[in-house]
């Protein structure tokens, strides 16, 4: 399996922040990517408002 886009050249092509934005717009926008978003958004700030043990305490 010879895969081009896995290479290390093909990795390191875009050599700024605007080059990887650029890339970045051919992710499709539809319906089922906004609600994923919108919903693992939502679970995630559920999961920090319910956390009960501050972060500090964990280590």
């Amino acid at each position: 399996m010879n895969n081009d886009d896995l290479s290390a050249k093909a990795l390191t092509e875009e050599k700024s922040l605007w080059a990887v934005y650029l890339r970045a717009r051919r992710i499709p926008f539809n319906s089922f990517n906004i609600w994923t978003t919108i919903a693992v958004v939502g679970l995630v700030t559920a999961q920090y408002c319910v956390l009960e043990i501050s972060l500090d305490e964990k280590t």
